[in-house]
Order: structure tokens, then sequence, then C-alpha cells
């Protein structure tokens, strides 16, 4: 299962933990899901991204997350 729905800007995608068929009475059951609520607008994703978590990705490890970009620092020392 999957569900997509946009508003005010941002998008937000479920989907199911447990792809498998369901049957009999495990059919009836409410299946565990997880909803990921993601920012249309990518400077506000940013900003908000970088005041929650300010540490940029180690130049040491860059290159097993983007190996075809050069090295960046994802977000500027903390204020």
């Amino acid at each position: 299962m999957v569900d997509v729905s946009v508003a005010h800007g941002r998008m937000a995608v479920t989907v199911a933990k447990d792809q498998r068929p369901r049957t009999g009475q495990d059919a009836e059951e409410e299946q565990d899901t997880l909803t990921f609520l993601l920012d249309l607008d990518t400077h506000r994703l940013h900003d908000t991204l970088c005041e929650a978590d300010p540490q940029s990705v180690p130049e040491s490890a860059w290159k097993d997350y983007f190996p075809r970009l050069p090295y960046r620092m994802s977000c500027g020392p903390p204020s």
C-alpha cells in the first residue's frame, strides 16, 4: 500500500511496513504503516534540517553517500 497526498506545500507519503499479501483474519487486522512528510520547498527543508541537526556529513564519509559529487559542507557551523 502506498498513499500520496499533497497539501500546504508538503507531501505526505504513507507506505505499509509489511507488503506481503493478507488473507483470512490477518487481512482484517490493520497494517502497520510509516508516513513521511516531505517539504516541497527545498530551501525551507534545508533550513529546517540544518536547524534540527547542523552536523555536516564528514568528508571521510562523503564518497560513500555522494560518490559523484565533490565534497561540501551540508550546513554551516552551529550558531
